[in-house]
């Protein structure tokens, strides 16, 4: 552990709850952005985008109602999900 994480822990720790909160909010929101650009600069996830669009626009999807029934793959299609927003 760098002493720089060391410092920003103490810092963290004398945080009232509310102000770790607040940190807490911060950090999910930077945290997610820098996730969604290193998707977006990541070939082999970009090429699967690419795909999963392909494949919408062909038709080769499946609604939720029709899902509804069978749970299984939930995962698969929550993620072709994702790539067509």
């Amino acid at each position: 552990m760098t002493q720089a994480l060391h410092t920003a822990i103490d810092s963290i720790n004398a945080l009232s709850l509310e102000e770790k909160h607040q940190l807490w909010l911060i950090l999910d929101q930077s945290i997610a952005q820098a996730e969604e650009e290193n998707w977006l600069e990541d070939e082999e996830t970009v090429a699967e985008i690419q795909l999963i669009r392909e494949e919408y626009k062909r038709g080769e999807y499946i609604t939720f109602g029709v899902r509804s029934s069978d749970r299984s793959g939930w995962g698969n299609i929550y993620s072709r999900v994702l790539a067509y927003s």
